[in-house]
């Protein structure tokens, strides 16, 4: 009898340590379910910022995109406006040079036309003065001076006679 007593302990004290193993595996496995909960919640929480910053990442980009376009867009109305005003400018500048041609052809024209009037007036004096001294010539010898004239005035040399 002893013998299967001391087996029956012996077996007694197996499944005391199997049962301590036992629970200490079960702590084990809770403390691990635990953690997995745990991180199991962490990686949502993650999962769940890494959706929401990709979400933000691809409205950025298309917010980019979009604007990028709009730069695009912009620079090439610019251009050509540019281009426009350029164009706008070359054929004013084109216009000014013909124009200052013409005032110089004007002013060489007008130059020559008071050139032409002051030689008229020039002439016209002279001629007039020809013309005066003609008839001054003429009314000297066809009038008769009076008594007060004679011997003063233009011409001292005439007398009544």
């Amino acid at each position: 009898k002893s013998a299967l007593e001391s087996e029956k302990e012996e077996l007694s004290n197996k499944l005391e340590s199997l049962q301590s193993d036992v629970s200490e595996l079960e702590k084990k496995l809770t403390d691990k379910n635990e953690e997995f909960e745990n991180l199991t919640k962490e990686k949502e929480e993650l999962d769940n910022k890494l959706e929401f910053k990709t979400t933000e990442l691809d409205n950025l980009t298309k917010k980019n995109a979009e604007e990028e376009e709009i730069r695009t867009s912009s620079m090439g109305d610019l251009e050509k406006k540019l281009a426009d005003k350029m164009e706008e400018c070359d054929s004013l500048t084109k216009d000014k040079s013909a124009l200052e041609s013409e005032k110089e052809e004007l002013t060489n024209k007008l130059e020559s036309l008071q050139s032409d009037v002051s030689e008229l007036e020039k002439k016209l004096t002279d001629k007039n003065e020809e013309f005066e001294n003609q008839v001054g010539i003429q009314n000297n010898r066809t009038r008769q001076p009076h008594k007060e004239e004679c011997g003063r005035g233009r011409n001292p040399n005439l007398q009544h006679g």
